[in-house]
Parts: C-alpha cells; sequence; structure tokens
C-alpha cells in the first residue's frame, strides 16, 4: 500500500513520533516535581510532628489511651456496683436495656416536677414532690445513692478503647439522681430537720466528685450540673435558718475535699489522648475516617479519599502536630485559675475559629474549652463560699454574731481562707442586719457591689457570684 495515498495519516503518525518522547520527558519531570514535593513536605512535618511528641514527652504528657484510662478499683472499694443496683443502662451498644425508664421508675413529668422543685421554678409542687421522694422505689434508691456516695472511688465499666465512640449511660442517671436527692433534702428542711438535710447535700456532692473523677469534659459538665443544683440547695437550707452545732460538718469535709482544677487539667489531658487515639486509628484504618467523615459538598468524598491515602501522609502528620499543639497550649491553660489564663484561652479560641488556618481533622476534633474553664471557675467560686458560709454560721452559733471580716473568721477557726479565682485575691464579705453577703465579683471581673446576674451560674454574666444569709 502506497503512504500517497494516505498523506493524513502519515503526517498524524509522524507527529507523534515527534512528541512523544517530549511529552514523556515533561511528564516524568512533572513527576519527579511532585514527588520532591511530596517528598520535602514529608520531611518537613514528619521532622514537626516528631517535634511535638518529644515536647511531650518531655513535660509527662499522656499521648495513649492507656495512660488516661480510670484504674480498676475492687469492688469493695468501687460505688460503681452500688449506683448500678439502681441504674438501668448498659455500656455495651448491642445490650441495652430492653425497656428504658428514668432512675427511681420516675416518669418524664415526674422527673420534669422534681427539677422544677429543685431549680426554685415552682415550689407550690412541693407536696406532690414529697409524694414522688416517699415511694417504696424512690426512697430504696435514695438510700443506695447515699451508700455509694460513701466509697471513695467509682469506676463504671466504660468501654473506653472505643475512643470517642465509648458510651457513657450512666451520666443522666446522675443528673436524675442528683435532683432526688437535693429536693429530698430540700423537703427535710422544710419540715425543721437541717442537720439531716445538710448531710444530704454531702451525698450529692460525693456523686459529683464520683462523676469527676472520669477524666472526660462531658462528665466535667455533669458533674458541675450536679454541684450547682446541690449548692444552691445549700444556699436555701441555711441562708434564713440556725444550723445546730455540728450540723453540715459532712457537707463541709465534702467541700473542702473537692478539687475542680484537678479533675478539669485530668480531662483536658484524656481529651488529647483521645483525639491523638483517633489519629492512631485513622493511620492505621484510613478508610474509617472515609467512612465517619460528611460526604457533603460535592467533591468532599474525593478530598477525604486523597487525605486517607498514602498521598496524604504528609498533611496527616501535619494535621496531628497542629492537634497536639493546641492541646498542649490548653492544657498549660488548665494548671491557671480563669483571671490568669482567659487571654490565651481567648487566644486558643481565636485561632480554632479561624477554621481556614487549621488542617481537616485538627478543626474537627479540637472543642473549645474557655466556656468549660470559666464554668469550672464560677462552681469553684460557689464550692468557695459554701465554705465560708458553713464557716460563718459555725462561728455565729459560738459566739451569737457573725465576724467582723474573714481574717477574723480565719483567725478563730484557725483556717485558711480561699481566694477568688476571677481576682486573684479574697472574697467580699460584710455583715447585712442579722445576716451576712459574701461574693466573687464574677468572671466579668468587675466588683458590682453584690449585684447578681439574671442567672446564676452564667458564663460571662454581668454581675457577682453571691451567697446570702437573712440570719
Amino acid at each position: 500500500m502506497s503512504q500517497d495515498r494516505f498523506p493524513t495519516f502519515t503526517r498524524t503518525v509522524s507527529g507523534l513520533v515527534d512528541i512523544t518522547p517530549k511529552a514523556f520527558i515533561m511528564l516524568l519531570a512533572l513527576a519527579v516535581m511532585i514527588g520532591g514535593v511530596w517528598t520535602y513536605y514529608n520531611i518537613i512535618w514528619s521532622v514537626e510532628l516528631n517535634r511535638e511528641l518529644k515536647q511531650w514527652q518531655q513535660q509527662g504528657l499522656p499521648l495513649t489511651m492507656a495512660e488516661v484510662i480510670p484504674k480498676k478499683v475492687p469492688d469493695a472499694e468501687n460505688a460503681a456496683p452500688i449506683y448500678m443496683q439502681v441504674f438501668n443502662v448498659s455500656f455495651d451498644p448491642g445490650k441495652q436495656p430492653k425497656t428504658k425508664m428514668n432512675l427511681a421508675g420516675l416518669t418524664d413529668a415526674e422527673d420534669k416536677l422534681v427539677e422544677e422543685y429543685v431549680t426554685g421554678e415552682d415550689r407550690r409542687k412541693a407536696q406532690r414532690v414529697r409524694t414522688i421522694t416517699s415511694r417504696p422505689e424512690a426512697e430504696q434508691t435514695l438510700q443506695v445513692l447515699r451508700l455509694a456516695s460513701q466509697r471513695k472511688k467509682a469506676v463504671f465499666p466504660v468501654e473506653w478503647e472505643n475512643g470517642f465512640s465509648a458510651l457513657f449511660p450512666h451520666l443522666k442517671c446522675f443528673r436524675v439522681g442528683v435532683r432526688l436527692v437535693a429536693a429530698n433534702a430540700l423537703l427535710l428542711a422544710a419540715d425543721g430537720q437541717v442537720d439531716e438535710a445538710l448531710d444530704w447535700c454531702a451525698v450529692g456532692l460525693g456523686m459529683a466528685s464520683h462523676v469527676e473523677s472520669e477524666p472526660t469534659v462531658i462528665a466535667q459538665l455533669v458533674a458541675i450540673v450536679m454541684r450547682q443544683r446541690i449548692l444552691d440547695a445549700v444556699e436555701e437550707i441555711i441562708a434564713s435558718r440556725s444550723v445546730p452545732e455540728n450540723a453540715g460538718r459532712h457537707l463541709l469535709e465534702e467541700l473542702q475535699a473537692i478539687d475542680l482544677q484537678g479533675a478539669y487539667a485530668e480531662a483536658v489531658k484524656s481529651e488529647a489522648a483521645f483525639g491523638r487515639h483517633a489519629f492512631m486509628q485513622f493511620r492505621s484504618k484510613p478508610d474509617w475516617l472515609a467512612e465517619v467523615m460528611p460526604t457533603e459538598p460535592p467533591g468532599t468524598v474525593a478530598v477525604w479519599s486523597l487525605y486517607c491515602s498514602w498521598l496524604g501522609g504528609p498533611l496527616r502528620s501535619h494535621d496531628e502536630a497542629a492537634y497536639l499543639g493546641i492541646m498542649r497550649r490548653q492544657l498549660e491553660a488548665t494548671t491557671r485559675p480563669w483571671v490568669e489564663a482567659q487571654s490565651s484561652y481567648e487566644a486558643i479560641d481565636s485561632q480554632i475559629q479561624r477554621a481556614g488556618t487549621m488542617p481537616f481533622l485538627t478543626r474537627a476534633l479540637t472543642p473549645v474549652f474557655s466556656r468549660l474553664a470559666c464554668r469550672k471557675d464560677i462552681t469553684e467560686a460557689r464550692v468557695d463560699l459554701g465554705r465560708i458560709a458553713l464557716m460563718l454560721k459555725s462561728y455565729k452559733q459560738q459566739h451569737g454574731q457573725y465576724p467582723a471580716s474573714l481574717d477574723e473568721l480565719a483567725q478563730r477557726q484557725n483556717t485558711e481562707m480561699p481566694t477568688d479565682p476571677f481576682s486573684g485575691k479574697a472574697y467580699i464579705y460584710t455583715r447585712q442586719g442579722e445576716g451576712f453577703m459574701a461574693y466573687s465579683i464574677g468572671s466579668d471581673g468587675d466588683d458590682d457591689d453584690g449585684a447578681e446576674p439574671e442567672k446564676k451560674n452564667v458564663v460571662e454574666a454581668d454581675g457577682d457570684i453571691i451567697w446570702r444569709a437573712t440570719r
């Protein structure tokens, strides 16, 4: 066949023969360039991650779940088996209770009724609440809670190895339980049994300490709410009543034993270890990340698939280093009270909120701790004021009147007064008629002369954190 009959075909083949070597060279050069960039960042970001890991090791910070999981304790010392006598929950996702019910057999409406009574929304419901707490099932539950609260430790069978997927169904039972305890205390006080009422408040604080001992952020939040319920009840019980000699001794011991700062720091350490555990899971099973991440907007699946592949290795190293860096700064802030750490938290929060400046997983896994830190210090102020109030009541019982100052109280009680976490100075105290007022300046940092915010226990509320007694 003559080539003259197919001139176009001949020219095309000839052109391809001439172009192919050039195209190959260009593709090879592009591959070498991409490979060079990948290698460069793989080295740079691996060094960055190793440097961050080394800092964690040098500072003795946890890098694995095994370092933060609560250690098992014998059943004879563990409050959890006692609680589980009345907690209708399972920690195994595949073995949930067949029948869901509230603690002590309360209906949702009854639980709401107790909550409204305890929070002071409607005290006209006292008789209806008394009917609930006097039922045999409620009385038995209260006695179990009291017995459990007396043990030092509570370690529940949480499946910690599941990391962020672990279940904590017992926390709801604690929330319902502390409302029952607070309601019982208020009813006893209304009957004139102040000493017994304060002992039940100590039960509630013991329960909160058990919750707080679990090193998770959600546990800290639940413990804070539980303490707020109990402290509100204590304030109401002693505000207009005399406190008999030695009454409230057990309660004062519980208040003195509270270590909010230490528990909060352990929770943040645990959160960091949970996050690191997630990165390790993604590294060993990258397909899992693609399964749990969102699929919208269009193209998201392709981005996650690339991130999970070996090509995304350098970016994952950079991501983990960024996460550990932010969490290390969060941990450093936990060692200081709000008045000193506020600027650090604000800088971290600002960085987290600028999502575009952060890698993928760091953006998804990094919590904002500033509000929890502030709520923790609000609770710390309430705990301190509760201690001061009980000591003031004891002083008046002994001397017939309140002291002129907290310095005088400290000298007579042979103790050191706590300092306000929001000012770093002594709490403010004044006598008012037959009673007194003691307060913290609150999270706004301003002394409002004892003016209360519209709502108690609210972050960044204008006003002071007040504890008043009228006699």
